[in-house]
């Protein structure tokens, strides 16, 4: 939840103090956090050091590295996001083998300190990265940035920030979409497991399908920049594809009982998670101006944080209420459907008022030619 709620946060920071300064804050806020962790009595002090610290922490550095990338590579960005995005699919991957490692040798609190010293490299590495006086805009957009703060449109506030949906309509859409798709992954994600268990798989070959959904993830990630490149389709395009794709390959999993389907239906949704990831501050960036890209998108993925709560425990409560999985997770998938559905009938109503814009535009040429 902090991951998405800090992402204005994020934002704000970058903009006013650097990119260097801000990963430093990030990285020292969940460095600690950990460390404070380790040292806990109650499970309530997690909430305070664990949740807050850590997931602040974390959400800082790396939104502040998606609107670096975002604002500063122009032909090459889809690469940029796709190695970005996938050394998060990485780390999810290595993350939890090296904890459970220490966990076995030094116990919990001895993994968790140790794992918050390891954090602290991130300060080290924002040091030598950036410089101490790159922010985030060039000059040209400064001096822009600096016309239209006078004109009182551009100020970082709360009030100020909720208006760039009135603004930019577009961005609306998008945050709904980000929204339900926070609902379905977390319900499959929270619940694949436990689903390939109660088919009658074993515990280790219910941990190779989360291992595979994982992998998949990363190629996922790493693959995505592949048809942006080479310009076979656009972002927005690739983004609707893959909610189409992730609905039957998730549905899929809803009805599969044998292990090689499972295996092979989880390795193809988590490669088109991994694909689709990437696109969303990509596309965050095609409906809002860049001067703006950092703020709407840190306030974009503030309502996500909340849905992304739901997801899992929606999940649970239908299994627990019908005895099966199958229409929960077809429940995940339907989320997919409809943010599918809407990003396709918005992308047709908006080539149609293209076409008519431009087939009066061609009227008005042909009666000033004539007069």
């Amino acid at each position: 939840m902090m991951y998405f709620i800090s992402g204005p946060l994020a934002s704000t920071m970058s903009r006013k103090y650097g990119y260097r300064s801000t990963v430093v804050i990030g990285g020292l806020s969940y460095s600690l956090g950990m460390m404070i962790s380790s040292q806990v009595t109650q499970v309530w002090h997690l909430f305070f050091s664990h949740s807050l610290m850590t997931g602040a922490g974390v959400c800082i550095c790396f939104q502040t590295m998606v609107i670096y990338v975002n604002l500063n590579y122009k032909r090459s960005v889809s690469i940029a996001n796709g190695v970005l995005f996938a050394a998060i699919g990485l780390g999810i991957l290595i993350i939890p083998l090296a904890c459970s490692v220490l966990k076995m040798y030094y116990g919990w609190r001895g993994s968790l300190l140790i794992m918050g010293a390891v954090s602290l490299h991130s300060v080290v590495i924002a040091t030598l990265i950036f410089r101490k006086d790159f922010y985030p805009l060039s000059e040209d957009d400064k001096k822009c940035s600096i016309d239209v703060i006078t004109n009182n449109e551009d100020r970082d506030t709360i009030l100020h920030n909720l208006r760039l949906f009135k603004k930019y309509p577009r961005l609306i859409l998008m945050t709904v979409a980000t929204c339900f798709i926070c609902v379905g992954y977390s319900g499959f994600y929270v619940h694949l497991i436990a689903s390939a268990i109660y088919k009658g798989v074993t515990d280790f070959q219910a941990s190779i399908i989360f291992g595979a959904f994982g992998i998949g993830n990363l190629a996922g990630r790493v693959a995505n920049a592949i048809p942006l490149y080479f310009g076979w389709i656009s972002e927005y395009n690739l983004f609707i594809f893959c909610m189409f794709v992730i609905t039957c390959t998730m549905s899929a999993v809803a009805v599969s009982q044998s292990f090689p389907s499972l295996l092979t239906f989880s390795l193809i949704t988590g490669l088109f998670f991994g694909i689709y990831i990437p696109q969303i501050p990509a596309i965050v960036k095609e409906f809002v101006p860049k001067r703006v890209f950092a703020r709407a998108y840190g306030i974009s993925l503030v309502p996500s944080g909340f849905t992304a709560i739901f997801g899992g425990y929606i999940v649970g409560a239908l299994y627990d209420k019908i005895g099966n999985y199958k229409i929960s997770f077809f429940f995940a998938a339907a989320n997919y459907l409809i943010v599918g559905i809407m990003l396709t009938i918005a992308e047709i109503i908006t080539k149609l008022r293209g076409k008519t814009q431009k087939i009066s535009e061609e009227e008005d040429s042909d009666k000033e030619t004539h007069v």
